[in-house]
């Protein structure tokens, strides 16, 4: 007898159905696929082949639309030979420059420096000998004790060579204090001696100024010690009243306008 079928063994309805028409339309869409591929090949190789010249067909302004193709195969021919030139053209120029740089570099290689500031630089090597001061070579005839020469004493003394340092050589942000001195050697000492003569009279008046205020401390802190003893001493005689002072002690009466009266005459002494 059959056995009858439980719940996890009973298939869904339709599901044979379903099964059937999905194969089918596999099958189908398959078929399609491969006819779609056969005529796009097809018409690849028909482009290829327009494209290359191979096939050549004369469309003049009256036939129909349909039938003339939509791509100037003339037009885009010449295009792409354009654009090929143009292609070759640049990879020529780059190998040129690839070739002329790598010729430098043999010829003319990059190499490190230290400048006047003790900072590492790469130049050229045409360019080092305009950077560097110029070294003076040593022969064999200069491996000797020299004696003193008047002349080379009155060159030595001669201080017109010196170069200082010049602002337009190097170009880099100056910071706030910069001062541009004067090429001219004599305007040159002029400047510093300006300069060296303004800095010796602000010593000067930051000198008097700390001075002046010490001695303004110095004459407030006299003046709060008097007027702490004379509260001391109102002070003290208001707590012993019958107390009798010497006759030879005599204290001021002290008040507001006295104060300020002192404090008045003391600001004017110190000013």
């Amino acid at each position: 007898p059959e056995q009858k079928k439980t719940v996890w063994t009973k298939q869904n309805k339709g599901v044979d159905a379903r099964n059937a028409k999905d194969k089918y339309i596999e099958e189908v869409e398959s078929n399609v696929l491969a006819r779609s591929r056969e005529q796009l090949e097809k018409k690849a190789k028909i482009y290829e082949a327009m494209r290359s010249g191979h096939i050549q067909q004369e469309y003049s302004e009256y036939d129909d639309d349909e039938k003339a193709p939509l791509i100037d195969f003339d037009k885009k021919y010449l295009q792409e030979r354009q654009l090929e030139e143009i292609r070759e053209e640049t990879e020529r120029k780059l190998k040129k420059r690839r070739q002329e740089k790598e010729a430098e570099d043999v010829d003319d290689p990059w190499v490190e420096y230290e400048d006047e500031f003790g900072r590492t630089r790469t130049v050229r090597q045409s360019q080092l000998p305009k950077l560097l001061p110029e070294e003076k070579t040593k022969s064999e005839e200069d491996d000797y004790i020299p004696r003193y020469d008047y002349e080379i004493g009155d060159e030595l003394a001669d201080i017109s060579h010196i170069n200082h340092y010049d602002a337009d050589a190097e170009i880099r942000t100056k910071g706030v204090g910069f001062y541009r001195f004067s090429k001219d050697e004599e305007e040159r000492e002029e400047q510093m001696a300006k300069l060296n003569k303004l800095r010796q009279e602000t010593e000067n008046a930051r000198k008097s100024a700390i001075s002046a205020a010490a001695k303004r401390q110095q004459m407030m802190a006299r003046n709060a010690e008097k007027i702490r003893a004379r509260k001391a001493a109102l002070q003290a005689r208001k707590q012993h009243p019958l107390k009798q002072e010497p006759n030879n002690v005599s204290i001021p009466d002290i008040n507001e306008e006295s104060v300020a009266s002192f404090l008045q005459s003391m600001r004017k002494q110190v000013e």
